[in-house]
């Protein structure tokens, strides 16, 4: 839509023009992220389990066209009482176009948490300059019962019942 502009000159006349003004935003970041877990207090077989501490290491790229100006990081708890956030804020400052940045948050598993399944946790990385933002809610299960890890060494593994849960480790 035309913009009208009313000049008045220096003769007391007024003139009104009609203009385009083009307005372009800058080009924006978006962003892109990964991550693992690395267990930091509990019995190393890398599972989450009660009365265990965690570090989760997300990776973040801009994938977008312009630069992130601050880019920060938050995690949440979206459960109940059974995770506690330790270090629940990254500054990972600003990021170019296919740049990458590696942050770090820090929370612990409650020992009371034997009748969860999983813990609920809301990862957040916004840009507060240019209000650009990106979040997922990451569902990381609990492993609760007393099964022992078997030590596999073939390929293969025959299951017999119709239904087997399988969990995996950082053993």
């Amino acid at each position: 839509h035309p913009i009208e502009i009313s000049i008045l000159g220096s003769n007391k006349l007024q003139q009104n023009k009609h203009i385009l003004l083009p307005i372009q935003g800058l080009p924006r970041p978006h962003f892109a992220f990964s991550y693992f877990l690395q267990e930091i207090t509990g019995n190393g077989d890398g599972l989450v389990q009660p009365g265990e501490t965690f570090a989760m290491h997300v990776s973040v790229r801009n994938q977008g066209p312009g630069k992130a100006l601050q880019l920060v990081g938050e995690i949440s708890n979206e459960g109940g009482s059974e995770l506690f956030i330790q270090q629940g804020r990254v500054v990972f400052g600003s990021l170019s176009p296919n740049q990458w940045r590696t942050g770090s948050f820090l929370f612990r598993v409650e020992k009371d948490v034997y009748m969860k399944k999983a813990l609920d946790i809301r990862l957040k990385l916004m840009d507060g300059e240019l209000f650009t933002s990106v979040q997922d809610r990451l569902h990381l299960p609990i492993r609760n019962e007393d099964i022992a890890p078997m030590d596999i060494k073939q390929r293969w593994i025959r299951v017999s019942e119709r239904t087997t849960r399988l969990l995996s480790g950082a053993a």
